[in-house]
């Protein structure tokens, strides 16, 4: 029987504990990463966070996935299990005198799941290792913010180039306003490792005004 066909997942969601217990691990998994993802955002900006909920959705995806790891690592033993079994029916296939009157089907659907698995497993790890490594989260956090939630005016502000603009507080009566970095950043580069050529990174300063005043 070929590793796919088996039930153990559908087994295992008839049990009511495995059922709660999923969905505690999951809650918590997305608590901890609202957290970071908190965290990592104010000490970028030094404001609230729910100031840029754009920003931080993704961040929350990105820590979540990070989370995952070890069904990774059971993908990836399910992986060499599939190899194995594959490589044993190559073995009789070889060696067996047997071949030429016993037929036996080629465990196909098993070596398509075991290359998936790889696949799918070395994806992940180059992208939470290159992509979402703790030094260059900050710049992630930075350029995303600054594609999903800042505006290139502020209506009670004179606009000036080379900035973006955000307006935070309970009654939206101050405006954040942060430098636009070096380089060209899109949403697809905050899913790849940090793109050549783009210069070296350091937070630069922001600042808050009153949206009824001018910037200093």
């Amino acid at each position: 029987m070929s590793l796919e066909r088996g039930s153990l997942l559908s087994t295992l969601s008839r049990f009511t504990m495995v059922r709660v217990t999923t969905g505690f691990l999951f809650a918590a998994g997305i608590a901890y990463a609202t957290s970071e993802a908190n965290t990592v955002l104010n000490a970028v900006f030094s404001v609230d966070a729910s100031s840029m909920p754009l920003a931080r959705a993704f961040l929350v995806a990105a820590l979540f996935l990070k989370l995952l790891w070890p069904a990774f690592v059971v993908l990836g033993i399910i992986a060499v299990i599939s190899l194995l079994m594959v490589s044993a029916h190559l073995k009789w296939w070889v060696k067996d005198e047997r071949f030429s009157t016993e037929y036996r089907e080629f465990p196909l659907r098993t070596l398509l799941l075991a290359v998936a698995a790889i696949v799918v497993a070395a994806v992940y790890t180059k992208t939470m290792r290159q992509a979402f490594n703790e030094a260059d989260l900050p710049e992630k956090a930075y350029r995303l913010a600054m594609q999903l939630d800042f505006n290139p005016s502020a209506y009670c502000l004179p606009t000036q180039a080379g900035q973006r603009y955000l307006f935070i507080g309970s009654n939206q009566d101050k405006v954040l306003i942060a430098p636009i970095p070096l380089g060209e950043a899109t949403l697809q580069s905050f899913a790849t490792a940090k793109s050549q050529g783009m210069p070296d990174f350091s937070l630069p300063p922001v600042h808050v005004v009153s949206c009824a005043s001018s910037p200093t």
